[in-house]
């Protein structure tokens, strides 16, 4: 069963930390292992765009990353509950050659509209195998959000 709903982004951190933790990035770390091998404690994110940040110190700007021709798309993301609130963070990957040129670090992982099922519902060993970059010549980048550029 397939429903949308609120959550805080940012599950609870390990014992000795202090801040949430808003993205997965080391997917073999025994503090997210259990949780991606169990299907419902996986999540799609919707999104319409997501920003990074990029430049030296003092003069840093954000630029904003979309999927070309799908005005909504969706990350991968688990969930985790704090005291029974629900809590996400989503899954990261290395950048593809479009976000490298602005942004070294990671990206979120954009899944494919054909791939949402699988990550919603395969065995981990399969799901994992959705954990590769976005195809950069199917982004575009700008330096404000994509809906404040067409108009709305």
């Amino acid at each position: 069963m397939r429903r949308v709903g609120p959550m805080f982004w940012g599950v609870p951190p390990p014992p000795r930390g202090t801040d949430p933790i808003t993205s997965v990035r080391n997917l073999g770390s025994p503090f997210w292992i259990g949780t991606l091998r169990h299907s419902e404690f996986r999540c799609l994110i919707p999104a319409t765009s997501f920003a990074l940040w990029s430049g030296p110190e003092g003069a840093r700007r954000q630029h904003w990353f979309a999927v070309a021709d799908r005005p909504i798309f969706a990350m991968a993301g688990i969930i985790r509950f704090a005291d029974e609130i629900p809590t996400f963070a989503m899954l990261t990957t290395d950048p593809n050659r479009l976000v490298a040129h602005h942004h070294s670090g990671a990206m979120p992982l954009i899944l494919p509209a054909e791939a949402h099922e699988r990550w919603l519902n395969a065995e981990w060993k399969d799901a994992r195998e959705l954990v590769v970059p976005f195809p950069a010549q199917a982004m575009t980048v700008s330096e404000v959000p994509p809906a404040m550029t067409n108009g709305s």
